[in-house]
C-alpha cells in the first residue's frame, strides 16, 4: 500500500504491491494529490473519489473569490445618477414624473469596477406573445456566476409599436437584473416618483408575478393600472401598498352568478 501523507492526516492509496509511504507538504493542493494518484496507478475508484474532491475545493474557492469580488465592487462603486426623466399622463393630462438611470449610463458608471475586480456579466433573453423574460448573469473570472430574473409584459405605454414594446420591455429587464445582481443603488433627485425619498421597499418578484396573473385573469389593462398607482411599472409599487393594489385588481372580478 502507498500512503500519502498530507500534514497531520493520512490519505492511503491502494496500489499494486507496494508499501513506500509518500509524502506531501502540508497545505498542498487537491490537485497535487490527484497528480500523484495517477503517478502511482492507484485503483480507478480511488482517482475518482480524488477528482471529485478536487471539484468541491475549486467551486467552493470559486464561490468565495467571487463573493469577495462583489463586495470589494460594491465598496467602490459609486450610486448610479438618474440622468433621465420620464412623464406619465393620465387622461391626457401629466400625472406626475420621475428620473431613472438608463442601461447605458449603468453600464458607463461599473465598467472600470467590474473590470477591476474580475467580474463581467452577460443577458438572456426569452419572449412570448404576451410577455418578456431577461436573465442576467453576473460571472467571476475564476468560474462562479449568480443570476437575476426579470419577467413582465411589454411596455404598451406612449402609443409604441410591437416592436418598439418589446425592446422597451427588454430594455427595462436588462437595466433591472443589472442592478439587482450586483445590488446597486440609484442617485438622483427624485426617486421615480417618490418625492426625493431615499428607496423604498418594493413588492417581491412572486408578489409581482401574483399581480400581473391576477392582472391578466380580470383582464385589466395594465397600462392604465400602473398609471392609477402612480408607478413605472408593477414591479416598482412599494411593498407597502401590495394589498392595496391586489384589492383594487380583485375588485374587478365578476359577481358569481
Amino acid at each position: 500500500m502507498t500512503q500519502v501523507e498530507v500534514g497531520q492526516g493520512n490519505f492511503p492509496l491502494e496500489t499494486e504491491g507496494k508499501t513506500t509511504g509518500v509524502i506531501v507538504p502540508e497545505g498542498a493542493e487537491v490537485s497535487s494529490l490527484v497528480a500523484l494518484a495517477i503517478r502511482e496507478r492507484v485503483p480507478v475508484e480511488v482517482l475518482e473519489r480524488l477528482v471529485a474532491l478536487q471539484e468541491r475545493v475549486t467551486a467552493r474557492n470559486a464561490e468565495t473569490a467571487m463573493a469577495e469580488a462583489l463586495a470589494a465592487f460594491q465598496a467602490t462603486c459609486p450610486p448610479i445618477p438618474k440622468t433621465i426623466t420620464a412623464e406619465v399622463m393620465k387622461n391626457g393630462v401629466k400625472a406626475y414624473e420621475y428620473q431613472f438611470a438608463p442601461l447605458d449610463e449603468v453600464v458607463r458608471v461599473i465598467r472600470p469596477h467590474l473590470t477591476r475586480t474580475g467580474l463581467s456579466f452577460v443577458h438572456d433573453s426569452t419572449v412570448d406573445q404576451k410577455s418578456i423574460t431577461v436573465t442576467c448573469t453576473l460571472q467571476h473570472v475564476e468560474g462562479a456566476k449568480r443570476t437575476a430574473t426579470f419577467h413582465g409584459p411589454f411596455d404598451e405605454s406612449g402609443g409604441k409599436n410591437a416592436i418598439q414594446q418589446v425592446a422597451s420591455a427588454r430594455s427595462y429587464g436588462r437595466r433591472y437584473t443589472l442592478m439587482d445582481v450586483l445590488g446597486l443603488t440609484t442617485a438622483g433627485e427624485d426617486d421615480d416618483g417618490q418625492g426625493g425619498k431615499e428607496d423604498v421597499p418594493l413588492i417581491t418578484q412572486e408578489q409581482g408575478d401574483e399581480l400581473l396573473a391576477l392582472a391578466s385573469e380580470v383582464k385589466a389593462d395594465v397600462r392604465k393600472y400602473v398609471e392609477f398607482l402612480g408607478v413605472e411599472d408593477i414591479r416598482h409599487i412599494p411593498a407597502a401598498r401590495f394589498v392595496e393594489a391586489k384589492g383594487l385588481l380583485e375588485a374587478k372580478r365578476k359577481p358569481a352568478k
